[in-house]
């Protein structure tokens, strides 16, 4: 997964030598961050990815026209209007997938996950009309969210099963005085989220704009970031979808949180829902402190970066391509980037700098490989002896075996593992001069 996807590399590389236009090269892509999580919030209230452009020469540039691209093909998927780039300055890019240009004076929590909501366990006698505003909700059973089983992060707690349905019903005074949604959602293991009986968010289950059967099952597993200390994922709601469903009085935020396979052990459906306010005042609740509204607006590209690398080109406005940048796989929070400032020279960096300078980051040549297990995990009826490996230079496996992720001051992997009763094992690569990989966690029972 963390290799540099070298013949893409090539073949871009070839490209590039027959379109880059050295005279307009001032102006370059500066850093890039295909996995944000947790670092940034865009204008529209998210995490998403973003671009960070720089001008590295001596005069100041107006953007206007400009493209900014993850396909070749189409070089003006986001256009720059009229800007001013000053020498030396940065501005950032999200790929958000969507544009916007309204600017919130600030942000109101309207549904919090941890208040008591109305909600169900799948089953075949459950109401279809259930998403919609027209459903007695009186019927269904309230309790305080998150609601599932199996990770302790629940205040609602189901019995093993393959999905859940909640309801919350909001009241909303004057629409005119919202500008924007995000919905916060840390789910186990996929969702559909529905606004009065239209689908607003969906992640990792089914096909958008079908709703699921009540024992759909999610398309892959996904564990839950809240209880891991991470935040819940965040999904911007289209001004316009959202402006055409809110209603001046009574509203019905409906969720479906679907597990796989049909018998895991766990399932987590734990939904925020917040506003950006046109005015002053306060007529929701405020903001948790997890949740950080955007202090700047920035621009937003109607297309999305993909974690596993492509290449990102930088246009003038005659479309010829100024800067292009191939990044490779990347993991969380981390980004790919030239230091210093506008140099040639790009590595990875743990802890990006949106909006700011490149020149005091930590520099990485890249990530570890993740650990192999001589042993893959599941049922045995007898001892095991467990070999970790790995083929990464200089590389220390250090494990775990509380189901804690591995951090340098866990112990050394350094020789077989003896296992003769249930266990869970987890373990990473950390080497000098690299990021670490991902956990690799196998459970034997």
């Amino acid at each position: 997964m963390f290799k540099f996807y070298q013949k893409t590399y090539l073949l871009w590389f070839f490209f590039s030598l027959l379109s880059y236009n050295t005279s307009f090269s001032q102006v370059v892509i500066n850093e890039i961050c295909p996995t944000n999580i947790s670092v940034i919030l865009n204008s529209n209230g998210e995490y998403d990815d973003w671009i960070e452009l720089h001008n590295s020469g001596g005069s100041t540039v107006n953007l206007a026209g400009y493209g900014l691209t993850d396909d070749p093909t189409k070089p003006f998927r986001f256009t720059f209007p009229s800007y001013n780039l000053q020498s030396g300055k940065k501005i950032l890019v999200f790929a958000s997938d969507s544009t916007s240009e309204l600017i919130a004076d600030h942000w109101e929590m309207a549904v919090s996950a941890l208040t008591s909501w109305r909600y169900a366990a799948g089953s075949a006698s459950i109401d279809t009309n259930w998403r919609n505003q027209s459903f007695n909700q009186n019927v269904w059973s309230s309790g305080n969210g998150g609601i599932g089983f199996g990770d302790g992060d629940d205040n609602t707690t189901l019995s093993i099963g393959v999905s859940v349905m909640m309801r919350k019903t909001f009241n909303i005074p004057d629409t005119s005085q919202i500008l924007k949604a995000v919905l916060m959602m840390d789910y186990d293991d996929g969702f559909v989220a529905y606004l009065n009986g239209v689908e607003i968010a969906r992640a990792n289950l089914g096909t958008i704009g079908t709703r699921p059967l009540w024992n759909d099952l999610a398309k892959s597993s996904r564990e839950a970031l809240t209880y891991q200390g991470y935040q819940p994922d965040s999904f911007y709601i289209s001004t316009s979808l959202f402006k055409s469903l809110l209603r001046p009085t009574n509203n019905v935020l409906a969720i479906e949180t679907h597990n796989t396979p049909a018998n895991s052990n766990d399932i987590t459906s734990i939904p925020y829902l917040f506003f950006g306010m046109k005015n002053s005042g306060l007529t929701f609740s405020s903001i948790p402190s997890w949740f950080h509204p955007p202090v700047k607006d920035y621009f937003n590209a109607n297309f999305k970066l993909s974690r596993s690398g492509e290449t990102i080109y930088l246009s003038n406005p005659s479309a010829s391509i100024i800067d292009q940048k191939v990044y490779p796989a990347m993991e969380n929070d981390n980004s790919y980037s030239r230091k210093p400032d506008g140099s040639s020279t790009w590595c990875f960096v743990s802890a990006p700098t949106p909006d700011a300078t490149n020149n005091s980051s930590t520099c990485y040549t890249g990530y570890t490989y993740p650990p192999v297990f001589s042993i893959q995990g599941g049922f045995y009826n007898s001892s095991k002896s467990l070999v970790l490996s790995t083929s990464t230079p200089g590389g220390i496996i250090r494990y775990t075996i509380n189901g804690d992720i591995p951090t340098n001051s866990d112990p050394v992997y350094s020789s077989p593992i003896i296992i003769s009763s249930t266990i869970t094992i987890r373990a990473k690569v950390f080497a000098s001069g690299y990021l670490s990989s991902p956990a690799i966690t196998n459970t034997y029972i």
